[in-house]
This record gives C-alpha cells, structure tokens and sequence, in this order.
C-alpha cells in the first residue's frame, strides 16, 4: 500500500463509527506519482495516490486521491453519513 497505516486506521474507524461493518469495504490504492523536470532541482517527484473504496453487499465505489494537504479519510466519512455507499 502506498498510503500510510495511520490513513487506514483512520479508513476502518470511519465504517465502524457510522454503523457499517469493516469486512464489507475494500481499499485499493495505486501509486500516480511523476517524476517532473524543475529548473532548479533536475527531478521533482510530485507525490499523488488513487485509492478505490469499494463496498462489496451493493457494489458502490468511490475514487480519492491523496498527495500533500488532502484530506481522503475526511471525504470518505462525508460520504458514508450522506449514504454514498448505501446505508449500514
């Protein structure tokens, strides 16, 4: 995984907060960083992940990116209270 275990700690502690169940929800990530030239620095990498929800009982998913000053696990939770993904 290319985010952090603090970042999934956060993700499973948002299902079960708002009454769903944790095996019910799948995380998938893929690293989309790219090396781009700087005139100053000959390569700058610019730090951006995807991460997939996906909830397995109705199939809804959802596509975050993280990368420096997201907020991803903010996001995730507002959609789980405005039923996103369904209810619990």
């Amino acid at each position: 995984m290319s985010i952090n275990q603090d970042e999934i700690n956060d993700f499973y502690e948002s299902i079960c907060r708002n009454g769903f169940d944790k095996n019910d929800f799948e995380l998938q990530d893929s690293d989309m960083s790219k090396p781009i030239p700087n005139a100053g620095n000959p390569i700058q990498l610019v730090l951006k992940v995807e991460i997939k929800v996906n909830r397995i009982s109705n199939g809804k998913q959802k596509i975050y990116h993280t990368g420096f000053n997201t907020t991803w696990n903010y996001d995730f939770e507002k959609d789980l209270t405005s039923g996103v993904f369904g209810n619990p």
